[in-house]
């Protein structure tokens, strides 16, 4: 069974060998001289049987190869899907949370969003950072465009790191502001139920009168002190607000887009605005300490571009 098994490894090998022993077989059967007419015949059929086993080689090693290849290009084509369907998710969901935060305007759905997307997609654009370092699957992207796809994923994460540490730093004061909200909120209700049943019991619960313009005069608009508190963290305003040249576009969207075009093979325009060579060389220094064994506590890519994101930020406040 060993021996059989060596062969199924080695099968082009094994066909070469075969067919070369054949062949000086065979030479040696036609160097006999006045054979009979069966060992010419006998040569023919070894040459034969040969050049079918060296030939079948080489046919099968070609094959193999170029099953190996397609192979490998499957691979690089399913990897960069689902690194492109991971991005993809990642937008989606902050982009998502950014419409929900604004749209409800409490602290409830600032925490939900914050809990539930947005450190989420920290973990899941950490994961594909860690995918792009020496993977297999990546061989045939030059090394010039695995680093811009490995510093765009950096900025992206910079970015909401910087959400989450404002939402780390301030949350629990937001957090009680709005259950001190929702208790008057409860008082401004059931004085308002009260001031209807006693001033009009007998049609305070009429379409007629619930639609008429004395209620609508006297239901006020909610105070928004909990949701101006939120507008007060510095990232988070421009989140939400979305300007074109604020933080969410230039720190995260203008990443987002060249990613994708990265992985779909697509050329990249321009870099973002808010693209640094310094950056670029800062990652390959600490890649290099990596593998030199040489990585300190401090060596943090991310660390730097907050750091940078805050300085564009000062910025736009500035002017």
């Amino acid at each position: 069974m060993f021996f059989i098994k060596r062969i199924r490894e080695n099968s082009i090998v094994f066909l070469v060998i075969l067919g070369l022993l054949l062949l000086t077989i065979a030479v040696g059967l036609f160097a006999v001289e006045e054979a009979p007419r069966w060992v010419s015949e006998l040569g023919k059929a070894l040459m034969t049987i040969s050049a079918s086993s060296i030939f079948g080689g080489i046919i099968k090693l070609v094959f193999e190869i170029y099953q190996d290849e397609k192979s490998a290009k499957e691979r690089e084509q399913n990897f960069k899907k689902e690194l492109l369907d991971q991005l993809r998710n990642v937008f989606d969901r902050v982009d998502n949370a950014r419409l929900l935060i604004e749209a409800h305007k409490s602290a409830r759905t600032y925490g939900e969003r914050m809990r539930f997307d947005i450190i989420p997609c920290i973990t899941t654009l950490y994961d594909i950072k860690r995918s792009l370092v020496d993977t297999y699957a990546m061989a045939e992207m030059s090394k010039e465009k695995l680093g811009e796809l490995r510093l765009n994923i950096h900025y992206m994460i910079a970015y909401l790191k910087a959400l989450t540490n404002e939402y780390t730093i301030h949350y629990p004061t937001i957090s009680h502001q709005q259950f001190l909200h929702e208790e008057l909120k409860k008082r401004a209700r059931d004085d308002f139920a009260y001031e209807l049943t006693t001033h009009y019991p007998d049609k305070y619960f009429t379409d007629e009168f619930l639609t008429s313009e004395e209620i609508k005069n006297r239901i006020k608009r909610p105070p928004l002190w909990v949701w101006n508190a939120i507008l007060d963290l510095e990232q988070m305003e421009h989140f939400i607000k979305d300007p074109y040249d604020g933080p969410y576009r230039k720190m995260f969207m203008d990443f987002y887009e060249p990613s994708k075009r990265i992985l779909k093979g697509e050329p990249v325009p321009n870099k973002s605005a808010w693209y640094r060579e310094e950056h670029m060389n800062e990652m390959r220094r600490i890649d290099q300490a990596v593998t030199n064994g040489e990585l300190k506590k401090e060596d943090s890519l991310v660390t730097v571009l907050i750091g940078h994101l805050k300085q564009e930020t000062a910025k736009i406040r500035d002017n």
